[in-house]
């Protein structure tokens, strides 16, 4: 309800101010820091949910490339030692 509430009042406020009306409402000022509140938690939760993906991803790339490295190390060791016999 903030963002709806202080999008019509800033709309109000432009069409006022276009015709060459000063007059806001009081409240302006309060709803205009809720609303720049709710936007810039808005955008922590939406940066906090793509770190959130990256990690899972990581999760999950990571010991599978670990475990990729290990098995070629390990057939380079067979192949080398079987090589030398």
């Amino acid at each position: 309800t903030i963002v709806s509430r202080f999008e019509k009042m800033d709309a109000d406020k432009k069409k006022r101010e276009e015709n060459g009306q000063t007059f806001m409402s009081s409240s302006y000022g309060q709803l205009k820091a809720s609303y720049e509140l709710y936007k810039a938690q808005e955008g922590r939760t939406k940066k906090a949910g793509t770190l959130v993906s990256l990690v899972r991803n990581l999760e999950i790339f990571v010991p599978m490339i670990l475990a990729i490295c290990a098995l070629l190390v390990l057939i380079s060791g067979v192949v080398h030692a079987a090589s030398q016999s």
